[in-house]
């Protein structure tokens, strides 16, 4: 059980390119876990095929940002944003998809 936040989230999506190898499993925990801020990561397309290149897939997650002690303001949940960007292509070599 996880209470719900008595603020507003505040609401992302990303889209990256891994390698075909990349276990989601791995990289779901390591997103949940990158910053206190990101309430839940949901998972809603796995693409393959197409002009990402051969052994390769397309993640695209819904992310939620919220703080238990207040409302964040977008600039916040865009700057850890970026920097769980930064850390995908750093530790998964992940290419985000704009």
């Amino acid at each position: 059980y996880k209470a719900s936040l008595q603020y507003p989230k505040v609401l992302r999506d990303i889209a990256f390119v891994v390698e075909e190898r990349c276990e989601y499993a791995q990289m779901i925990d390591r997103i949940r876990s990158f910053h206190s801020w990101i309430m839940d990561a949901i998972l809603f397309d796995v693409y393959r095929g197409g002009n990402l290149g051969k052994g390769r897939k397309s993640i695209a997650l819904h992310l939620e940002y919220g703080s238990p002690e207040r409302t964040l303001t977008a600039e916040e949940a865009d700057r850890v944003h970026r920097s769980l960007g930064e850390m995908l292509k750093k530790e998964f070599g992940a290419a985000i998809r704009e």
